[in-house]
């Protein structure tokens, strides 16, 4: 018998912040998307001023509703990210 790998059984989405500079690089933007690593399909996303806890769990509820509404998903996924505090969260491990 082969021996089965979860990854390879529930989706992968992969997660991190990009800083984005605008007004000629005197303002700062950060942009959290959620894309699920089969498909390259955003499946959530948040913008913000500060890469906080608040601006990651916006991007997960997003991307959850996404993912059930489209059917992509049961209840687990493999999540991929960054080690940034903000993933730490209750809000993004509750």
């Amino acid at each position: 018998m082969k021996p089965r790998f979860v990854s390879l059984l529930l989706p992968r989405y992969n997660t991190n912040f990009t800083e984005l500079s605008y007004a000629n690089g005197r303002r700062k933007a950060h942009l959290m998307p959620v894309v699920d690593h089969a498909t390259k399909l955003v499946l959530g996303w948040a913008v913000g001023e500060h890469a906080d806890t608040g601006l990651a769990p916006q991007a997960w509820r997003q991307a959850r509703q996404t993912s059930q509404r489209q059917s992509l998903t049961g209840k687990a996924v493999v999540v991929h990210r960054d080690q940034d505090p903000v993933f730490t969260s209750y809000a993004w491990t509750g």
